[in-house]
């Protein structure tokens, strides 16, 4: 009913999308007054938190609370984290062959199946 009777006093909101009221053959009046609230700017009521504000916990901090002693930290996390990271140093610093030693390792031939 309101839609109606806006549509039947010319009432109308100029917004781009609006298809026209099929029945009445008018533009419906939705959002009638949209260009000042997008002038609005919201600030948040209370300031965001830092990273250095939060107080993630380290390694210590961490197996403490999760009732381990920091050496059960590791195989929790992932035992073989440290070596991928050395390795990832490695081929960073240019050490080895970067990735070419992978790229044989990849392209060689499986060896032939004891048969």
């Amino acid at each position: 009913k309101v839609l109606t009777d806006a549509a039947l006093e010319g009432k109308r909101d100029n917004l781009a999308g609006l298809k026209e009221n099929v029945i009445i053959g008018k533009l419906i009046p939705a959002a009638t007054g949209l260009k000042h609230y997008r002038r609005i700017e919201i600030e948040p009521t209370e300031p965001l938190p830092q990273a250095h504000d939060i107080g993630l916990l380290d390694g210590d901090e961490l197996a403490a609370e999760l009732g381990l002693a920091e050496e059960q930290l590791g195989g929790v996390i992932g035992a073989g984290i440290q070596e991928d990271v050395s390795e990832l140093e490695q081929i960073g610093a240019g050490g080895d062959d970067g990735f070419a030693e992978e790229a044989i390792v990849i392209d060689e031939e499986p060896p032939p199946a004891a048969g």
